[in-house]
């Protein structure tokens, strides 16, 4: 999965708070953020696209630094 996390990784603003989940922050909408990221990953592969903006959430667990870039961000 190198070049899809290369390719997260090209957005300004990204966390990533689990193994296999990622946050970016961008003024794109959720289609061009998954046409840019399924350029990456082969046909078998799966990409959930969702909008956060504004919404509340809570963690356990997760590192402080990655809290703060959610309450920077989100």
């Amino acid at each position: 999965y190198k070049v899809l996390i290369d390719e997260i990784q090209t957005f300004s603003k990204w966390a990533k708070p689990l193994e296999s989940f990622w946050l970016i922050k961008t003024e794109m909408n959720t289609s061009n953020v998954c046409d840019i990221l399924r350029s990456k990953i082969d046909n078998d592969d799966e990409l959930l696209i969702i909008d956060v903006t504004d919404r509340d959430w809570t963690s356990f667990g997760i590192s402080a630094k990655v809290t703060t870039w959610m309450k920077e961000n989100m």
